[in-house]
């Protein structure tokens, strides 16, 4: 975890953290099934069991990584990532756990595992079609949108437009969109 958070990008950072996330919010889900079963009986009985706070364990636990996902400012790819990791190792414990079957007629099952399969290409897309755009308010975004001087360039003097990171026809703000 430590070398992902070094070495990779941002958009990488948010799709790993989002998997894992969505792991962990499959693996929670999977303990729902006996928890509303024990709930049945009675809240003691639920409170009592280790399935419930197993599910609020690993339930917490998926929270806090999806936060740290979304926290890298990478909202596509982390998203995708949650939303294609969460039903696959639902499905996959429901059936080694609770020996769930997918319906039948086979064509069922295909279009299932098509879609799923669907999902995860556009998952993985989305993540290596995503920019990396500043987060409002950090330093990349600040620098990046400097007021210009009079003469055009930016206060870095760095002999460039003030709108580095947009063509000269897209300003970066209200205020060069004005000046332009």
């Amino acid at each position: 975890m430590l070398w992902l958070r070094t070495r990779s990008s941002r958009a990488l950072r948010a799709a790993v953290l989002g998997v894992c996330a969505g792991l962990f919010y499959g693996l929670s889900a999977s303990f729902a099934k006996p928890v509303i079963d024990d709930l049945h009986v009675s809240i003691g009985e639920a409170a009592g069991a280790w399935q419930t706070w197993a599910l609020l364990g690993f339930g917490f636990l998926a929270f806090v990584i999806q936060q740290l996902s979304l926290a890298t400012g990478q909202l596509a790819p982390a998203m995708a990532a949650v939303s294609v990791a969460n039903p696959v190792v639902s499905v996959i414990l429901g059936i080694i756990l609770f020996e769930e079957r997918l319906t039948r007629p086979t064509w069922h099952v295909l279009v299932a595992v098509a879609a799923l399969l669907a999902a995860l290409a556009g998952a993985v897309l989305i993540t290596l079609a995503n920019r990396e755009t500043a987060m409002p308010g950090s330093e990349t975004s600040r620098a990046a949108c400097l007021p210009p001087t009079r003469h055009g360039r930016d206060r870095r003097n760095l002999g460039a437009l003030a709108c580095q990171h947009r063509s000269p026809d897209q300003p970066c703000c209200r205020l060069h969109a004005r000046l332009a």
